[in-house]
């Protein structure tokens, strides 16, 4: 908090696993630190160019990071931690995807979708970016740890019922994985 940014929103998580690289650093016992700044509607698309990079933003994350550094750089040992890891978050195997791109961001009220592919099975299911997806047929979804655990349940060809959230409204729609 003390090297923080002012006007930064900070979402904390003390788990050494998540959806990223450092996890297998965490699962080898190295100390971890992961920054993820969130994803955009181009993110691991060929569309996202260089036009698109907010170099302030760069810099300034850059400016946080290596005060972090410098201050963790100053003690004299960095100990492995071994932290409470929250039930579900592994990464589970699964066979089908919706084709979205999530929001890693854990805002307790679903999994915020980010992007939505061409030609997936969200878009022809009539989902959009913004949209909240909160339940695949009985499957409650909170975040990401238990979108991914819902989709082990599924297999090519299945039909389900997502509920979403647009807006302020609950809707509900069908999905052919």
């Amino acid at each position: 908090e003390k090297n923080k940014p002012a006007g930064f929103n900070i979402t904390l998580d003390s788990s050494g696993v998540g959806p990223t690289d450092h996890t297998s650093f965490y699962l080898k016992n190295y100390p971890v630190l992961n920054f993820f700044t969130g994803t955009h509607s181009d993110y691991h698309k060929p569309t996202d160019d260089a036009e698109k990079i907010n170099y302030d933003g760069i810099k300034t994350i850059a400016e946080y990071i290596y005060r972090i550094s410098f201050s963790i750089a100053e003690q004299d040992t960095v100990l492995f931690t071994k932290t409470k890891t929250i039930a579900g978050k592994s990464a589970p195997k699964y066979k089908v995807t919706l084709g979205i791109m999530p929001d890693y961001k854990d805002y307790g009220d679903g999994l915020h979708i980010d992007a939505v592919t061409d030609n997936r099975a969200a878009q022809k299911a009539g989902l959009i970016d913004g949209d909240i997806l909160l339940k695949i047929n009985d499957c409650e979804i909170k975040e990401i740890y238990s979108y991914m655990e819902c989709l082990t349940k599924f297999k090519t060809g299945d039909t389900v019922i997502i509920t979403y959230k647009r807006k302020d409204e609950i809707k509900t729609t069908t999905l052919t994985f």
